[in-house]
C-alpha cells in the first residue's frame, strides 16, 4: 500500500489506484487508465493540473 496526494508519485509507484474522498472509494483504476474518460469528478479535479 502506498498513500500519497502526489499523483505523479502514485502513477510511478502503483499499478492499481484507488481514490478516496471523505473515507469512501470514489474511483478505482489501473495506471494506464488515469487520464481516461469516465474518471470520477473528484479524480478529474486531482489530475487537472497534469492535463495541460
Amino acid at each position: 500500500m502506498f498513500i500519497s496526494h502526489v499523483l505523479s508519485a502514485i502513477q510511478f509507484m502503483s499499478d492499481h489506484s484507488i481514490v478516496l474522498r471523505g473515507g469512501r472509494i470514489v474511483d478505482e483504476f489501473r495506471r494506464d487508465e488515469l487520464f481516461d474518460d469516465g474518471r470520477d469528478n473528484y479524480t478529474r479535479e486531482l489530475i487537472r493540473p497534469f492535463e495541460d
